[in-house]
This record gives C-alpha cells, structure tokens and sequence, in this order.
C-alpha cells in the first residue's frame, strides 16, 4: 500500500491510476482517490488533502478523496498536518483544513492534544459553505482538544476564531475544545494583563457546546447575532467574558435576541461576565457565577418585544455585583428561582433596577430567589440586595424570595408590590 504523500510527491515514479487506495500520510487511514477531469468550480486550485494532482511524464492528473467526499462523517484535520504537540505551529493547516471543509459544507473534526496556534487569526466566512447551508467544527472535548494561542497585542481586533456571514440565517456550531491564551504575564503586571479575543461571530446564528475560553480581553464577542443556543461554556480569567451588540446600524444588523445559556460558567472576570446592549428575550438556566466583578449588564430599550431578561436556577456567590439592568423602555424581567450569596464587604447590591424614563412601566418578577450573606460580609452600612433607581410608580413587582434577616428586604417604599407574608397567603399592598 502506497502513502499519500508518496504518491502525490512530484518526483514519485507510481504510475497515474483512475482510481486507487491510498494511506493517509497522517492519519493512517485508508482512503480510496479517483481521478477526475476537473476541480469544482469552488476549488481554483488542489488543496492536497480533499483534492490533489499528481504529475506524470508532464502532465497533471487531479484526484478527489472519494472516502471523505462521499462520506457525512466529517473531515478529520489531522489529514492537513495538524500535529497538536504544542510545540509546532499547526495555524495554518488548520485554517487550511477549515478552508476545505467550508466549501464543502463538511463537519470539522479536530484532533485531541495541544494544538498551538501562535499569533495565528482563523478565519471562517460562512458564505463559502454550499448553498449557505450550516457549518460546524467538533473537538474531542473541552480540556481534551485544546487550542493554545500567543495574543499580547493591546490592541487586538481579531479573534482566535472570526466568525461571519452575509446571511444571518447561516448556524455556525462549535463544541468539544477550549481555546487559551497563552500570555507572557509576569510580575510585576498584577493581576495579569489580559490581551486578545477569543470568538468573534458576526451576523449568523451561533451554537456552542463543551467549550472552554481562558485569560483573554474578551473571551466572546456576539456581534449582530439573532438565535443563539449556549451549553456549558465555561469563560474564565477574561476582562470582559462576553459582550453582545448590534454593530450595523442598518437592515443588516440585529439586538442581541433569543439567547439561552444553560449549564454554564463564568468565573474570575474582572470587569463584566455578560455585557449585553438593547437586548431581548435573553435566558440564563443553571449558570454559575463566582468570584466576578459586574456579572449580568444589560441595558433594553423594546425595540424588538416587552421582554428583556430571564434569569432562572443560577447560581451567584463572591461577584461585586449580580445584575444591572438599564431599562429605557416599558417590559418584563424575570429572576427565578437564583441564589446569591454576598461573601465580602465589596459585594454590595446584588440586583440594581434602573427605570431611565418616568412613566416607563417595569413588570418584575422575583419568584424564590434566595438572598444569604456569608460570614465575612459585613458591609459599613445595611445594604437591601436589591436596589431600585427611577420612579417607584412605575415598577410593579411580585416577590416571593427569602432573604437573610428583615434588614435584607428591599425597600418598596411606593412600589406597587406584590408578596408573600410567612403565612403563605398573598397579598397586595401599595407601600
């Protein structure tokens, strides 16, 4: 049996075949090529994996992998050199092996092991896949596949993975891999100085799964993103951990809209966890938040629905603060069923309301949530864990939460409000 590099090489002395199998020169695997007469009009040229020429006494011959073209299962990146030892530079073969699998609208399956990528920015522009269609890269798992990177540029405005499309209805998946800066911090930068991007995806629909992003400025970047589908991503040691907007103004730009994060984890962020702008319908179920600065930082206008917030089974303990919410126009936010737990004298409020326009109604409801302070808390002054700015008027309000002691209870002091009494009877009052 023949290895693909052998036959392919310019100077190997096997005859040409119309069709043959092969050894994948990295892989090991066996693969059968037949011969073609031309590339498909999205390849100009052989990319020597997928497509490859080969030439005999002068002239070129091109072959097609029949086992991966015919096949649904993916293409594996290891066929494109990726070595993943961390020490050779497997950049880009990888934005190679993208290249390939885009066009032809084919699952990425990366290899286990440290693959290290230098300063290296992939690229992945959606509209290469056939007929707009999805696209997806798969790991072998977080902490199992591990992408390690080298951005100390302050000023860097690209991510490890660049995400983007024309079409917005476009879904980009990535699961199984975590993705690391591997900086040059040392003292006396205390605490470390974060560099770099993560993921950036502009204007497709985004799922991602068993992800890991570690010590970058912004972990994950969501610019004019609509639909987007989160399971245990775990963004840790980022000065900003995520950010979402809408970056064109225009008909081709989007508020962040329809996200649901579930299972995930956002630790050690300095400056904010989930920075969102003009958002709607948002959801995080079972997340975790520790040891953060801001956590949730949101601000809604309604320009796409009366909802803007739901907040269901989370877990927040240690963060300066849990949620701020910035509220420019009438909705709904819910919190349901959270625990917040303020450690440190530095862990004031845990929510904070702001109504920005008088007259502006603000339906809130606070459904068992429940409200501890650790031992070490002990702040100068009694501080309620949730806090309202604006006109107590306009907010409207069902709480049925615990909180630590009676001092803890929020003051709603001209709220319409309803709540439960210890009895278990609900009732309404006009404080």
């Amino acid at each position: 049996m023949i290895f693909t590099n052998d036959f392919f090489s310019p100077s190997s002395s096997d005859p040409h075949s119309l069709s043959i199998q092969l050894i994948d020169s990295y892989t090991y695997e066996i693969h059968y090529y037949e011969q073609i007469t031309n590339l498909p009009p999205s390849f100009l040229s052989p990319d020597n994996v997928i497509f490859r020429s080969k030439i005999y006494h002068g002239v070129e011959f091109y072959y097609v992998n029949k086992t991966i073209y015919e096949s649904s299962l993916g293409i594996n990146a290891k066929m494109f050199g990726i070595i993943a030892d961390n020490a050779t530079n497997d950049g880009d073969n990888l934005q190679n092996a993208i290249n390939t699998s885009l066009k032809l609208g084919r699952r990425l399956l990366l290899p286990a092991g440290k693959i290290w990528l230098g300063e290296k920015s992939l690229t992945i522009n959606l509209d290469y896949t056939p007929n707009y269609s999805s696209y997806s890269i798969h790991g072998s798992g977080d902490g199992i596949t591990r992408l390690i990177c080298q951005n100390d540029d302050p000023n860097q405005s690209s991510g490890v993975f660049n995400i983007f499309s024309n079409n917005p209805n476009i879904n980009f998946e990535i699961r199984g891999l975590s993705i690391k800066r591997n900086g040059t911090d040392k003292p006396p930068f205390i605490p470390p100085l974060r560099f770099g991007l993560g993921i950036v995806v502009t204007n497709a629909r985004i799922e991602m799964h068993d992800i890991s992003i570690v010590d970058f400025n912004y972990g994950l970047i969501l610019r004019d993103v609509v639909c987007g589908h989160f399971n245990k991503l775990n963004i840790v040691g980022s000065n900003i951990a995520l950010l979402a907007h809408r970056e064109d103004p225009g008909d081709g730009g989007t508020n962040p809209n329809a996200y649901n994060f579930v299972n995930c984890r956002f630790a050690e962020n300095q400056q904010f966890c989930c920075q969102m702008r003009k958002i709607h319908n948002v959801k995080f179920d079972s997340c975790v938040f520790e040891r953060n600065s801001i956590v949730i930082d949101i601000t809604f206008n309604g320009d796409d629905g009366r909802n803007s917030l739901n907040v269901i089974n989370c877990y927040f303990e240690g963060n300066t603060r849990d949620a701020y919410l910035n509220l420019q126009s009438s909705g709904a936010h819910n919190f349901i069923g959270n625990i917040f737990n303020r450690l440190l004298p530095t862990n004031n409020y845990s929510i904070v309301f702001e109504n920005v326009t008088s007259g502006n109604i603000q339906i809130i409801n606070l459904l068992g949530n429940g409200f501890k302070n650790g031992v070490k808390y002990n702040p100068p002054q009694n501080i309620q864990p949730i806090y309202f700015i604006g006109s107590p008027s306009d907010y409207n309000i069902i709480d049925t939460n615990i909180y630590e002691d009676s001092g803890d209870y929020p003051d709603y002091t001209n709220i319409n409000v309803i709540k439960l009494h210890t009895s278990g009877h609900a009732s309404v009052e006009f404080l």
